[in-house]
């Protein structure tokens, strides 16, 4: 039915316009008519008879035995005859074109109902899937609010078969957010591949307060404190920025992160770097000549927490996992 409809309505359309401009035509001829019986009445006498015999021609009509006035009615039996006949033809124009309306508000009224269908969406950042559970919500074209969850970076969804286009798709996952904040197009058969871009976390409003600090010291295990003949070896790296130490921060939170040094010659022996899980950047702006560290993890409401002891210049990159396990930040340097 809906094929029949559709097809009716694709020839119905140009058929519907052949009648109209018929139908103007019609009423244009008629109109024509009508003036120029009119006109033929009112020319002045010496002007009528010439004008008489010219439309007796035009018409084909013999009006050689007859008087004037009998000529001029014999044109207009004639001109009431020809309006007769394109009057008929007017109305079956006007059928026409209501006929093609029919066809083409009944194949736009009647939609069958699709059935459903099975949409996939990937979400990645720079070209690469983002394996960490997510949940899209959108609107639909009539306004319809739909949600899905997804693990490891794909969601499969089930939308009406009607539906085209997403509307205020919005992404929920930590850390990210959609970069490109328009409609989607559904294809189907094709998956959604939504990019994502990274939001850093906002900074407290505090700022880092170092007499607010223990003494970091009595917070190190005795047999954690590096010996003496490995703080007095000469280190491997030399240069500066050769170093690098990287922050896995998987905590969901932002981290201060305490690097308390070994060299006796640095005035203050603390370093501070902000770990953001969110947006994880590597640091490399050693410049003590010892690179033994103590690492300590302070939390947004303060708390320290002791995660060990670490010779960043043993190695060109040193990797720290920061990790929360109940209410305490453990840090772990994976070999």
């Amino acid at each position: 039915m809906a094929e029949w409809l559709r097809i009716g309505a694709n020839i119905a359309t140009p058929i519907g316009l052949i009648g109209f401009a018929i139908g103007i035509a019609i009423i244009a001829y008629i109109w024509r008519l009508k003036s120029g019986l009119k006109q033929l009445e009112l020319l002045p006498q010496e002007n009528r008879a010439h004008a008489i015999d010219e439309t007796l021609k035009r018409y084909n009509l013999d009006g050689g035995n007859l008087t004037r006035d009998q000529k001029v009615g014999l044109i207009r039996d004639e001109m009431y005859l020809r309006q007769s006949r394109f009057w008929g033809f007017l109305i079956a124009a006007i059928v026409l074109v209501l006929a093609s309306l029919l066809v083409v508000a009944a194949s736009y009224l009647y939609q069958p109902e699709l059935p459903p269908q099975a949409v996939t969406a990937r979400v990645q950042f720079g070209g690469n899937p983002i394996k960490r559970p997510f949940k899209l919500t959108f609107l639909d074209e009539s306004g319809r609010r739909y949600e899905v969850k997804g693990k490891d970076g794909v969601g499969t969804m089930e939308v009406p078969g009607s539906v085209r286009i997403l509307k205020n798709a919005n992404i929920e996952m930590p850390c990210y957010k959609r970069r490109d904040t328009g409609t989607i197009d559904l294809v189907q058969g094709q998956e959604i591949l939504i990019e994502l871009e990274r939001v850093p976390t906002k900074m407290p409003d505090q700022p880092f307060v170092p007499s607010k600090l223990p003494n970091l010291m009595t917070l190190i295990p005795p047999n954690h404190l590096p010996k003496v003949h490995q703080l007095s070896a000469s280190p491997s790296l030399l240069n500066p920025g050769e170093a690098v130490l990287e922050v896995e921060n998987n905590t969901e939170g932002l981290i201060r992160l305490l690097l308390h040094s070994f060299d006796p010659k640095r005035a203050n022996p603390l370093r501070v770097i902000m770990c953001d899980h969110c947006d994880p950047k590597p640091y490399n702006k050693f410049t003590e000549k010892i690179g033994w560290f103590a690492f300590f993890a302070q939390t947004e409401k303060g708390d320290v927490h002791y995660l060990g002891c670490e010779d960043v210049y043993k190695q060109p990159r040193t990797k720290l996992v920061l990790e929360k396990r109940d209410d305490k930040i453990v840090g772990t340097f994976p070999r």
